[in-house]
């Protein structure tokens, strides 16, 4: 089924050059507007929507956590060769640093899009859902420039909404402790 499902996207690139940039533009840039985003939340001047600044520096928070749990701790444990190292006919729109070539699993990119949206999704929906489709389309766009598994985009989405559930727990349940950072 991953095979199937990857090769159905990556096998929609390299035909039109206009739909190539605008996924490599996702798969690429797009999370870094994520993270710009909410790096402006995290520095809101606009004393009567504080909520944003806690919204960012949480997000912050989770992002970090999440990212060096899952994606630097956990590839060591599981190392899983990319896609365009297997299948020769792979479409392969950027490239990976060849110390990355066995380190798919799970997708970093997911992970750090996927945590930022929740926890922002979790304090304010109607901005959350910006986020969330952000991170769908940076996610899709890995998988569509040849350099990750849909299970790698999923593994790491799952990573990065849990990772962000359990950031915002502990700063709720510590929220003493942790006011004197987030405010």
């Amino acid at each position: 089924m991953d095979q199937t499902v990857f090769q159905f996207i990556n096998g929609l690139a390299g035909r039109w050059i206009w739909l190539d940039r605008i996924w490599i533009f996702c798969a690429t840039y797009l999370e870094y507007i994520l993270i710009g985003g909410v790096v402006v939340l995290a520095l809101w001047p606009v004393q009567h929507i504080q909520h944003f600044k806690k919204t960012g520096r949480v997000a912050l928070l989770a992002m970090l956590g999440s990212y060096v749990v899952f994606k630097i701790g956990l590839p060591f444990l599981l190392l899983r060769p990319r896609p365009f190292i297997i299948f020769a006919d792979a479409v392969r729109l950027i490239n990976t640093n060849s110390l990355e070539h066995f380190r798919s699993f799970p997708s970093g990119h997911a992970v750090s899009s996927f945590a930022l949206a929740m926890v922002v999704w979790l304090y304010d929906k109607p901005l959350g859902r910006w986020f969330l489709a952000g991170a769908i389309l940076v996610s899709i766009g890995r998988v569509f420039v040849g350099v990750h598994w849909p299970s790698d985009i999923l593994a790491g989405a799952a990573f990065g909404i849990f990772g962000a559930y359990v950031t915002k727990q502990r700063v709720t349940r510590y929220s003493g402790f942790w006011d004197r950072f987030l405010s």
